[in-house]
């Protein structure tokens, strides 16, 4: 079975026989009964043929040398390579490793995945450049013969798959759009992204006038704005960013202590996400060869074709991997978090007494974490603590403007401090005659029944705060990228309406989780935290061996919600 037939369509590739040389000629080897076509997940997928194959080891799909990976040293050899061949010859109308040096300058990237893209920032222009000599009427034959030489060749084929790839993130909506969902979104994730984004449009500027500016392409004769468009450095910036894995790497040979490097493996990324039962494979280091493993688990063979796919990210925060990868999470065995945040404005519009000071002196914040499952949503009820606030709190605006002056100037402090005060004795919050400085302590003195009223009150305020937030996002149209979050949200908001459960596991995970060994009456008595985390009935858990296993799974899972 081929790997890719002539009719597959690759985004970016136009010539698939081209594509599968490339492939052969970089050393990387395919099971026989794997091919690439396209996927109900969206884009391109790896798919495993499992007619007649029957194997108790796990089963080898692909083996990527290193060699034809690219992270931070690799694409440093590159430049090196280029560098080393420029400096042998005098035929060379520009210099490729001034273009790739010039974008490391001008981008000033700060991080492993920044650096990354600028590289192929830089790799995407040589590609178009010498796609313009090469058809060019006045540029030297020796100069051609030359780029054809060239060590960036090798990356051409990688850069147009990169290029091909429509990663439907926000990168691509427009200023106006993302300026608007910075008003309206609080996810400090979202805020982030967003914030970067707009800010890469303005490095494409500064960047294009740079490079109109720069020797390294005068006399060159072509238009800058037609071979890096704004459109494109986004769209690069974005596929770089949606297939990055962090591959491990021994910090000594034979050692157990391992660094990750941020990587692109080529075809490995073709391999779409799954935490639920589509879940079947996992990418490994033959720590011999350092090649890069994909490999299929065995327990998961049946007769028929099936996709390949592999987990992007264990913690499935919707906000994150919308941002990182354009796509929701569906929902599966793994629980999703969203990170509702609360809009300050419908928070006034519904009475609430200064919520925004209440908060911030209580190192609370507005926001609900909600956990999506197979069997419905929940609300964390002590994600944040933010049910605190209907527990008959008070502003002591008394105490602020004594001890700050007047009211704008307490404002302006609140407003300075960020998302919450920072460790201050403070009397800005009272409960009856009693000082609150903390939400997170105040929620441990509750009895059982203020809490229950509290989470009765915290009920009816989410229910009512739902049609309020879900009237204020129908602001944005649906062609936008930021729409997909938008309408998640929504839905979320939407499932408020029917009621809110809550979600009261934390204690009684944490509890668990604080024990040395695992104690299954424990486990039993609290059926119903193991039943909502792990996504199984109890009367399908048979052996303690499962509970046990499951018990671990557990513990990571606390962890990281």
């Amino acid at each position: 079975m081929p790997l890719i037939t002539l009719e597959t369509i690759i985004p970016g590739i136009a010539d698939s026989l081209a594509f599968c040389n490339w492939i052969s000629s970089s050393g990387v080897t395919h099971h026989e009964q794997l091919s690439i076509h396209q996927s109900v997940l969206g884009g391109t997928g790896l798919f495993l043929t499992m007619n007649s194959l029957s194997t108790n080891k796990d089963i080898e799909l692909l083996r990527i040398p290193a060699s034809t990976t690219y992270n931070l040293a690799s694409c440093m050899s590159i430049l090196k390579d280029v560098t080393r061949l420029e400096d042998s010859c005098a035929a060379f109308a520009y210099r490729e490793s001034s273009v790739i040096k010039f974008f490391l300058k001008n981008l000033a990237p700060t991080s492993e995945l920044a650096i990354l893209q600028a590289y192929f920032q830089a790799f995407v222009m040589l590609n178009q450049l010498h796609r313009w000599i090469k058809t060019s009427k006045t540029a030297p034959k020796e100069f051609v013969d030359l780029l054809n030489l060239s060590p960036v060749r090798k990356v051409d084929l990688y850069t147009e798959v990169l290029a091909g790839v429509e990663v439907p993130t926000i990168d691509s909506d427009k200023p106006e759009v993302l300026q608007l969902a910075l008003q309206v979104f609080g996810n400090k994730s979202v805020i982030a992204n967003i914030t970067h984004v707009l800010y890469q449009s303005h490095m494409h500027a500064s960047l294009i006038e740079a490079l109109a500016k720069d020797e390294t392409f005068n006399g060159i004769g072509v238009d800058i704005f037609d071979i890096l468009p704004l459109e494109r450095f986004h769209q690069i910036n974005a596929a770089v960013k949606s297939r990055i894995l962090e591959i491990p790497e021994e910090i000594e040979s034979k050692s157990d202590d391992f660094l990750t490097n941020v990587t692109l493996v080529p075809l490995l990324d073709f391999a779409n996400h799954s935490n639920g039962d589509k879940l079947n494979a996992y990418f490994d280091i033959d720590r011999v060869s350092g090649d890069v493993l994909l490999k299929f688990d065995a327990e998961k063979l049946s007769d028929g074709e099936v996709e390949v796919c592999i987990t992007y990210t264990k913690n499935e925060d919707v906000a994150k991997v919308f941002m990182n990868y354009g796509f929701v999470p569906q929902l599966s065995q793994a629980p999703s978090v969203y990170e509702l945040y609360f809009d300050e404005e419908i928070l006034l519009g519904m009475n609430m007494e200064y919520p925004t000071g209440l908060l911030k002196w209580l190192k609370v914040m507005p926001c609900a974490q909600v956990i999506e499952t197979e069997s419905g949503t929940l609300v964390d009820l002590q994600g944040d603590f933010f049910p605190v606030l209907f527990s008959g709190l008070k502003y002591n605006i008394d105490w602020c403007v004594e001890t700050f002056g007047d009211l704008e100037a307490v404002q302006y402090y609140e407003s300075e401090c960020g998302d919450v005060v920072p460790n201050l004795v403070h009397k800005a919050v009272t409960r009856g005659d009693t000082f609150i400085s903390s939400g997170a302590e105040l929620w441990e003195t509750l009895t059982e029944t203020e809490r229950a009223e509290c989470e009765s009150k915290y009920s009816e305020f989410l229910k009512v705060y739902a049609e309020l937030r879900i009237d204020q996002l129908d602001i944005f149209q649906r062609k936008h990228r930021i729409s997909t979050l938008v309408e998640h949200e929504q839905r979320i908001l939407g499932t408020f309406r029917e009621g809110v459960v809550f979600h009261k596991g934390s204690e009684a995970l944490q509890e668990m989780r604080s024990k040395p060994e695992v104690d299954f009456e424990f486990i039993r008595e609290n059926i119903e935290v193991y039943e909502i985390i792990t996504g199984a009935a109890m009367s399908e858990v048979e052996t303690e061996r499962q509970i046990s296993h499951d018990y671990e799974v557990l513990c990571e899972m606390f962890g990281e919600l």
